[in-house]
């Protein structure tokens, strides 16, 4: 992952290169390989069927799980628009 990222750093101008660049390029990397993590994930929410898959669960417990996944994907997907 190094070389990839530091490779693409190179490309950029001497005045640009520094530590708050190649953290950009490390998080942007980071982001790209977690989106596939991500729609994962949200396709489980999304398809969760709290009645059937949360048989003999706290559905409190099941609701405040849920909705902190949803917050999540909100929050990440609010990030990476700005």
């Amino acid at each position: 992952m190094y070389t990839l990222i530091h490779s693409e750093f190179l490309n950029y101008p001497l005045t640009a290169q520094g530590g708050p660049l190649f953290f950009k390029l490390l998080t942007d990397t980071l982001s790209v390989s977690n989106d596939v993590h991500l729609l994962a994930l949200q396709n489980v929410v999304y398809d969760y069927n709290i009645s059937k898959d949360s048989e003999g669960e706290d559905i409190v417990e099941v609701v405040a799980m849920l909705k902190g996944i949803a917050m999540s994907f909100h929050s990440i997907k609010k990030w990476r628009a700005s």
